[in-house]
């Protein structure tokens, strides 16, 4: 439910990412004018591009992070409203991406992804999944031609690959807030991912010449990935503060783990576009495209990140 006081760790996380967020919008100017001057001389339209969308990404990660840190203190109900309307978008967008449902069945699929994460976030996941799966089922029945029972069974399992492909993971997410340490577990994991993804950006920006996987996000470079790492640890340094029992090895270990999951996502998602034909998948949010572009990582790595605060977390110190 929706609780009254926030973690002690709350403030001192909180302080921390506005000096993050101080210091990245220092480092958009000083990358605009690095990259610009590069840049320039190559007339690369695509790093130019990249280049004029730095301050709406930034921008929008900046405000994302702190909408998830308000609500992900004042608790898991919280939490799993703001994770439910992100997640319905992101299915409707998956939805019309993978094009194999009608626009009031992809409103119907959007409304049994939220309802998951929703109703895990205040209750528990059975709920959002009898629900899920009755509008799934009621829908293709009722909108599909008698007669025609395999293609009605896999049209169901296509729409319920859908949901779960983005609302499981997410309600994973939501799930493991309610737990003792989970206000600590849910901002480690969203800071690395999310510090992992920008530093990424600004590495591929200033220093990126070297493809990482050209078939599948000719964006994506060698020099990123290893910004990234470094974002990632960063990251985990940033809240460390909020899990000091946990061992050194155990904490910045299940850090590596978890970027590496949610470079796994980007690419995934990256590969999952590039066969729909599409470079977004929607332009909800400006610089980033659709809410699913930023949520293609979070997916990934939210079940790593469970299997570390089960397994690798339980290492710590008891007492």
């Amino acid at each position: 439910m929706l609780d009254a006081a926030f973690p002690d760790t709350w403030w001192p996380i909180a302080n921390r990412l506005a000096l993050v967020f101080a210091g990245g919008a220092a480092l958009v100017v000083v990358t605009n004018l690095i990259a610009g001057r590069r840049r320039a001389s190559e007339r690369d339209r695509a790093n130019a591009r990249a280049r004029g969308s730095l301050w709406p990404r930034f921008g929008v990660w900046a405000a994302i992070t702190a909408v998830l840190l308000a609500t992900l203190g004042w608790g898991a109900g919280a939490f799993g409203v703001v994770m439910a309307v992100a997640t319905a978008q992101a299915v409707r967008e998956v939805a019309r991406a993978v094009r194999h449902t009608v626009p009031y069945r992809t409103w119907a699929l959007a409304l049994a992804g939220g309802a998951i994460v929703a109703a895990t976030g205040f209750w528990q996941a059975n709920g959002g999944l009898a629900t899920a799966v009755a509008a799934i089922v009621i829908l293709r029945l009722a909108g599909l031609p008698r007669g025609r029972a395999r293609e009605v069974v896999r049209a169901m399992a296509l729409d319920a690959a859908v949901v779960a492909y983005v609302a499981a993971p997410i309600a994973l997410l939501v799930g493991l807030r309610q737990t003792p340490d989970g206000f600590a577990l849910v901002v480690w994991t969203i800071v690395v991912v999310g510090l992992a993804d920008v530093a990424a950006m600004f590495g591929g920006l200033l220093a990126g010449r070297t493809p990482l996987f050209a078939s599948i996000s000719p964006s994506k470079t060698v020099e990123g990935l290893a910004a990234a790492v470094v974002g990632a640890l960063g990251g985990a340094a940033l809240v460390r503060v909020a899990l000091p029992d946990v061992p050194v090895l155990a904490y910045y270990g299940a850090t590596l783990l978890v970027a590496a999951a949610g470079i796994v996502g980007d690419l995934g998602a990256s590969a999952l576009k590039r066969r729909a034909g599409i470079k977004d998948f929607g332009s909800a949010l400006p610089g980033h495209g659709g809410v699913m572009d930023r949520l293609d990582s979070l997916i990934v790595a939210a079940p790593v990140a469970v299997a570390c605060a089960l397994v690798l977390f339980a290492a710590r110190p008891s007492g």
